[in-house]
């Protein structure tokens, strides 16, 4: 059974700026406010279509520069060919907003992307399994670790395991994610939250005030700034 993380803020995330939501330069925040929260995963689109070329490249130039090889080896490269073209149709023509992990505070759903011209899928954030998964690992010390969800709503032949986050480490990011959509919270630190905070309060507090939705180890005050 997969080692699943609780619902939990368990540490203090790191601040929100509003230089991190687009427009401004290298953001990854397409969207964020008191209501939804959209990140935006379609620089990875440039590396699928980059690695494409690359092993594209190989298919081709074995058919150019070599002879006399085995057709076993000819169908391998063919392969690694065709391989390479998928990769860079599809990081060159995938419809980046389809590249989108879209966090609705209010209603409580997250929608994510499952890649290869599939559709994102959608479902209720309290019911979302994530892990932390590691790549990379020598004499027992990885070298990267990473907040990946596991795929049990709608799974797919090509992998039920999904990137929701590269930021180290990734319980913050995990802390993050949570505090956001506790929407009996008051928003997370950061500037990028600081327009909405006051109507964020006004709706808790014409809602009586409910008690959050999930744990906390830490204090989630007001005036976080």
């Amino acid at each position: 059974m997969a080692n699943y993380l609780e619902h939990r803020i368990f540490e203090k995330p790191r601040y929100t700026h509003s230089y991190e939501v687009q427009p401004h330069k290298g953001a990854t925040i397409a969207h964020l406010d008191d209501e939804k929260l959209i990140c935006d995963r379609s620089y990875a689109l440039k590396a699928n279509w980059e690695f494409g070329l690359m092993l594209l490249a190989i298919g081709v130039s074995f058919f150019i520069f070599t002879e006399g090889n085995s057709s076993v080896l000819s169908f391998i490269f063919v392969l690694v060919g065709l391989l390479g073209l998928l990769m860079v149709i599809y990081g060159l023509f995938r419809d980046k907003k389809k590249e989108r992990i879209i966090l609705d505070r209010l209603n409580g759903t997250i929608t994510y992307p499952i890649g290869w011209f599939q559709k994102p899928i959608s479902g209720r954030f309290s019911r979302l399994d994530v892990v932390i998964g590691t790549s990379g690992a020598t004499d027992g010390y990885a070298h990267r670790e990473y907040l990946n969800v596991i795929n049990t709503w709608q799974p797919t032949i090509f992998g039920n395991v999904k990137t929701l986050s590269y930021d180290n480490p990734p319980i913050k990011a995990w802390s993050f994610f949570v505090w956001y959509m506790d929407k009996n919270r008051p928003l997370p630190n950061g500037t990028a939250f600081d327009p909405y905070r006051e109507k964020d309060r006004k709706r808790r507090e014409a809602e009586g005030n409910p008690p959050p939705l999930y744990p906390s180890n830490i204090d989630t005050p007001y005036d976080m700034k």
